[in-house]
């Protein structure tokens, strides 16, 4: 399966890690750019082909600011897990 996890703080680079160990092919991405395995410096190349995204930042604006980039990249059957700590109205 191809993954994007965007955002590498403490819960998505162990996210990241395991699903690599796991054997899928992950594209990592961080708004700070970061030394980790398969880092891409843009958003669009994270998640360009992503069967799944997982998005794991801090707060309200850095997801809108995500979904609005990844949106117009979905391919059919895409699907986008958001996970950050947000509240619910968000």
């Amino acid at each position: 399966m191809n993954i994007a996890v965007l955002g590498l703080g403490i819960i998505g680079s162990i996210w990241a890690k395991n699903l690599i160990a796991d054997g899928h092919a992950v594209r990592c991405w961080n708004r700070t750019p970061k030394e980790f395995p398969n880092f891409y410096s843009s958003i669009q190349e994270a998640v360009d082909a992503a069967d799944m995204i997982f998005v794991v930042v801090a707060d309200p604006t850095a997801v809108q600011s995500i979904l609005d980039q990844v949106q117009p990249r979905l391919g059919p059957g895409a699907l986008v897990i958001q996970s950050s700590t947000i509240s619910a109205h968000w």
